[in-house]
């Protein structure tokens, strides 16, 4: 079994205009109303911030660019959680979590 290396940390800050600029924000709330929710942001280090959103009836992940886009076919390797996993806070049922 392989240790999870990676800390604790919120999946969703509190105030998101800290981390999300107006594009985003603006994007973030228009794709609401179709069913999308802020699934999670990832902060790596000394890389770009990437903001993940998740589809809550077919469970499909996309990328917000930061020019406020939707990259509805994200670069990014999915993987299955294990049994006994629980989801990110912000979500209930999602079987995948995204791993880069």
């Amino acid at each position: 079994m392989v240790a999870e290396r990676r800390r604790e940390q919120n999946q969703l800050p509190a105030h998101l205009d800290e981390v999300l600029n107006e594009m985003q924000l603006f994007s973030l709330k228009r794709m609401e109303r179709y069913g999308w929710m802020l699934a999670f942001i990832r902060r790596p280090l000394f890389q770009d911030i990437v903001t993940v959103l998740r589809h809550q009836d077919c469970h499909k992940f996309s990328i917000l660019n930061e020019d406020g886009t939707l990259n509805a076919q994200p670069d990014i390797a999915l993987r299955q959680f294990r049994p006994g996993e629980t989801d990110i806070k912000s979500t209930t049922s999602a079987t995948y979590r995204v791993d880069q």
